[in-house]
This record gives C-alpha cells, structure tokens and sequence, in this order.
C-alpha cells in the first residue's frame, strides 16, 4: 500500500470518528436544539490535510533519503506532542501557542483553546510573570466563541498564573461538567490533574483521592497523588506498596514525588507518627458563679491560641458551653447589673450583648479558619447554635447575591465576555459547592431552591440568545445533578431535555 493511500485511509478514520461525536438534536420545551452544522462542521480538515498529504510526502522524502523531512513531518502530526514533551517545560509560550494550534485531531474545533492551553501551561513553567505575555494570551482567548472546554482550562491556568488560585480553581471545577463534545478527553485530565496538584498542596487528601480515582479521569500524576492520598489516610482499598510504586515509575515528576511515596510506605508499614493531640480544653462541668467567667476567659484564650489546624469541633463546642454559663446566666446578668449600680453605671444589658456578640463573632472565625463542618458542632448549647445560624446565613447570603446577580443581567440582557461569564458561573458554583460540604443536605435543598430558577433562566439566554451553548449546557448538566441529588422530579424531568438539546 502507497503511504499516499494510507495517509487517505487514516484521515478518512480520523473524520469517522470526529464525525460520531457531533451532537445530536433534541426535542424539548426550553431551549431549542443546535442547528446543523455551525463550528464542529469543519472538524478535521486540518487533520485530514495533514494525514492525507502531509505526511505521505513526508513519509516519501524520508524513504528516498531526504532526512530533513523528519523535522516538519513530526511537527506537524504530533504538534500536541512535541509542545507538551519540548516546548511547554521550556517555557516556549507563543511556539507551544502557534504549534499546538495545528492540533486538529486532538482538540477537534476547539484548536484556538487548546493553544491557549499549551500557551498557559508555558507560561506557568516560567520563573517570572510576564504580563505583556498574559495579556496577549488572554486576547487571543477573547476572541474564542463559543468558549469552551479547552478555552475554560486555559482561562483558569490564566488566573493562576496572575496568583489568583482560587478562582483557578472555581473555574477548573466545572471542566468536568462539560459536555465531552466540546471538551476533549486530554483538557478535562490535564485539569484534574492541576485540581489534585493544588489540593494535595492544601492539605485536602480526601479530594486528591477522588479526583485521581482512575488514570483516564486525571492522568499519570494524579493517579499517583491518589494513591499517596488513599496510603496516608490508610484506607483499606488503597493499591499497596507495590502499587505505589508502580503508579511513581509511570508519573511524571519523578524526583520531585518521590518523597511523598516514602512518606505513604511508611503510613502503610504502620511507622506514620502522628502528631500529638492538644489536652482537652473543657472541664466535665463549667463551673459556676464568678469562676465560670474566669474558666470561659481561659478557655477562650487557650482555643484561640492553637495553630488552626489543631481546632475541631469538640474545642469549639468546649469554648461555647462555658460562655453559655455566662453569656446566657440570669445570675451573672444580676451580678453586672448590681456591679453598675454600686458603680453609679449605666448599661449592664448593654455590656452583656456586646461581649456575647464579640465573643461569637471570634468563635465564627474560628469554624471558618479550622474548616470545622457545622454538623460536626452537634449540641453544644445555645452559642453554638447561634454560630451555625449566623455561618448558614452568611453563606446563604453570598450564594443569593450571586444568583441574583445573574438573574438581573438576564432580564437587563447585560452581556460579558464569554470567560467572564464562566467565571460568574464558576463563582456561583463555588460558593455553593463550599456552603453544602460545610452545612450539610439541609443548606444544599436551600440553596438549590434560590438558585435552581435563576441559574435555569440564565442558561436559556446563554444557550438561546447568546449562542454560548458550551455553558448553556453544562449549567443544565449541573442543575440535573443536582435535582436528582435532591429526588427533585420535576426539575429532573425538564434538566433531561434541556441536556438533550446538545451544544
């Protein structure tokens, strides 16, 4: 067979493929479905340029000798490749840019994102922030529409090299709700990966673990930063020494890992030391009378004292049973009030709240530093509660002024930047994400109650009006999780044909 039909052979596969990827119409009540055609019409032509012609011609010059041909005949069928292994660790941003998006086969339609991927990544390796590099990457995404799965990994890497990690991180936690039709398999394990990076960096094992649980889902290094994540918290399905080890020779970043798969051998050889606990802060019984200020003082002194991550919950709950002894004591109320009298003062009631309203206000900061769950605050009297009313409030708060935010520029018709618009969906889902892990299933119907109606009218514009159908369905995807999360019917029922109308 001549490599001249072979390149048409496998160019012809190449479309197949591609071609069996396109979405598929949907009937359905809110959005309409995607018009034939439009940009994933002409995914592959470049592939099947390069297959086709290209590198049968290559191919042929090599054969008769002609050796130069190898450098272009690799570069241009491995562009994804040869930035990744050379270009991206040398900090090469426009070469990795303008190389990567030949890229056809691997990033399909969304070339110009998967570009900016390989320019973010560059740019990453770097030892220093170049902001006219950055400035002229973020253009270059500006002018991606509709953006999406490979232009929002871009755009996060983009906000953490400018050392905005956290909205780096918003946004790469909705990679994984897109539709995998415009985001290919590479984008959402290279955004697994930075997300397992970063939070084994936190200290937040039990996420590392999930977002490695298998190599297609975050790739080599967060298969092993996985593994290591399972070992230290020795659960009992972790892979083993032999399976660490086996995950460490296939991971990149050897050197660099290889200290943090000692360290899980060693948890699993049972010769992990763990660090010694504080004594307990409360006595069995708060004491009464004058002592019970003095107790609640030094307790409060003691808890406030400790390194953050060295305060749970049954801390917090000590401090607030021996302020309820004082705080809500009839006794100690008549004890001040007599105090000002003799005194010739005024305001002991006065006085009162506003050492209670200082006092929870620093047990609030407390939970919120130590990343204390409000369940896990139990029954511990009267303050306690009303920390976990005041926290549940102030994140309800910032989850409704989000959604309404959103609301008000769908009915204003106020439109953003395709990337400031996934980074408001990013932020709502954030401040969401993080309200529910810390306050369980009853915040979670809350919330969802307010955000379900205006992030479902946001969506439609986004998808009908704005043609952004990327976001438009991945804000369905995710509204459907979460109502089925909920048993919600009625919204599972309507979030299945709104997914169904495609991108």
């Amino acid at each position: 067979m001549s490599p001249a039909l072979l390149g048409v052979l496998v160019a012809q596969v190449v479309r197949a493929i591609h071609s069996s990827r396109k979405p598929r119409a949907g009937a359905s009540p809110s959005p309409p479905a995607p018009a034939p055609g439009g940009a994933d019409a002409y995914v592959g032509t470049w592939g099947v340029f390069v297959w086709a012609v290209i590198v049968p011609t290559g191919v042929s010059l090599v054969l008769l000798g002609q050796v130069w041909a190898l450098l272009p005949l690799v570069l241009l069928a491995f562009p994804w490749v040869v930035s990744r292994v050379v270009l991206i660790p040398l900090g090469q941003v426009r070469l990795a840019y303008w190389l990567t998006f030949t890229s056809d086969v691997v990033f399909h339609a969304d070339r110009r994102g998967g570009a900016a991927v390989a320019g973010a990544w560059a740019l990453a390796m770097r030892s220093s922030l170049d902001e006219a590099t950055v400035d002229w990457l973020a253009g270059k995404l500006e002018a991606e529409r509709p953006l999406r799965g490979a232009g929002v990994l871009a755009t996060g890497l983009l906000l953490a090299a400018r050392g905005d990690r956290e909205g780096a991180r918003a946004m790469l936690e909705t990679v994984e709700g897109i539709d995998e039709r415009v985001c290919p398999p590479a984008i959402a394990r290279i955004a697994n990966g930075w997300l397992a990076t970063d939070a084994a960096e936190r200290g937040a094992w039990a996420r590392v673990a999930e977002l490695g649980e298998t190599l297609r889902r975050g790739g080599r290094l967060a298969w092993l930063l996985s593994a290591i994540a399972q070992s230290l918290q020795l659960e009992p399905m972790s892979p083993g020494k032999l399976g660490l080890w086996l995950r460490w020779a296939l991971a990149p970043q050897r050197r660099a890992t290889r200290p943090m798969v000692e360290r899980a051998v060693a948890a699993l050889d049972g010769a992990f030391i763990e660090p010694e606990e504080d004594p307990p802060l409360a006595p069995a019984e708060p004491p009464a009378g004058s002592d019970a200020l003095r107790a609640a003082l030094s307790l409060h002194a003691a808890v406030l004292s400790r390194p953050r991550d060295g305060v749970d919950a049954d801390d917090v709950g000590a401090v607030a049973r021996a302020w309820d002894a004082v705080l809500f004591d009839r006794a100690t109320e008549r004890r001040l009030l007599e105090r000002a009298l003799v005194l010739g003062a005024t305001g002991a009631s006065t006085t009162l709240e506003r050492l209670r309203a200082s006092v929870e206000e620093d047990l609030v900061d407390l939970v919120l530093a130590a990343g204390i769950q409000l369940t896990e605050l139990g029954d511990h009297g009267e303050l306690a509660a009303r920390v976990r009313v005041r926290l549940r409030d102030q994140w309800l708060t910032e989850i409704e002024a989000a959604s309404d935010a959103l609301r008000r520029r769908v009915d204003q018709k106020r439109e953003l930047p395709a990337a400031d618009e996934w980074r408001e969906w990013a932020n709502l889902t954030a401040r969401y994400a993080h309200g529910v892990s810390r306050a369980g299933e009853d915040f979670r119907r809350l919330s969802f109650a307010k955000v379900y109606p205006d992030a479902c009218s946001y969506a439609v514009w986004l998808f009908n009006d704005r043609k952004q159908r990327p976001l438009g369905n991945a804000i369905f995807r995710w509204l459907l999780a979460e109502a089925e999360a909920l048993d919600d019917t009625r919204a599972i029922a309507l979030q299945t044909k709104n997914v169904a109308c495609g991108v």
